[in-house]
């Protein structure tokens, strides 16, 4: 997404979630990864503060130390809160029907990135209730909120951290943690 934000060339590889052949190299199974040169680096913080240090003229981590630290606790939130309550949805169905519904479009999505058999497609909602990482995250979060109460919560939370500003910590451009809550949406 930072690449297409500041219309920067790159390469993209399609990574098949059931067989990630092409990050084996890293040891993983998870992206995003990103490589340059014989430099790379994975995971989305991390990986956004050495593109930050590496092409400072792409700026995503703000014009002052108070920022920088800012956007670093916004975009810890969203790793830590946003997108693990996004994945709740994966794991407690409150509606069957919506559940999958909503992991065939989880499904839909991958496939366009990296085309997946149909059998998966379909198995998708209840094969990613089972998924590792996902089970993982879900060790890590509050269970005993209910899901509405949470929700509302997160809406809050997100409006907070937007602040006075057309970016998230009040910004006036895109921050890294603009584009770690992107793809979550709320």
């Amino acid at each position: 997404m930072l690449f297409k934000v500041q219309k920067l060339p790159f390469k993209y590889i399609p990574v098949n979630p059931v067989s990630p052949i092409a990050i084996k190299f890293t040891k993983q199974r998870q992206v995003p990864i990103l490589r340059i040169g014989e430099e790379w680096r994975k995971d989305s913080t991390p990986l956004g503060i050495w593109l930050n240090d590496r092409f400072p003229e792409m700026n995503i981590l703000g014009n002052s130390e108070l920022s920088q630290q800012k956007i670093l606790a916004i975009d810890s939130w969203i790793s830590h809160s946003l997108i693990t309550a996004r994945f709740r949805h994966a794991i407690e169905w409150e509606n069957p029907w919506n559940a999958m519904r909503n992991g065939w479009t989880l499904a839909r999505a991958v496939n366009n990135a990296t085309p997946i058999p149909m059998v998966l497609r379909w198995l998708w909602p209840v094969l990613i209730r089972k998924a590792k990482f996902i089970v993982n995250m879900m060790d890590q979060i509050e269970l005993k909120e209910p899901m509405p109460v949470m929700r509302q919560r997160l809406c809050d939370e997100f409006v907070t951290h937007l602040g006075n500003g057309p970016f998230l910590g009040e910004e006036m451009q895109v921050s890294l943690a603009d584009l770690s809550a992107y793809p979550v949406g709320i």
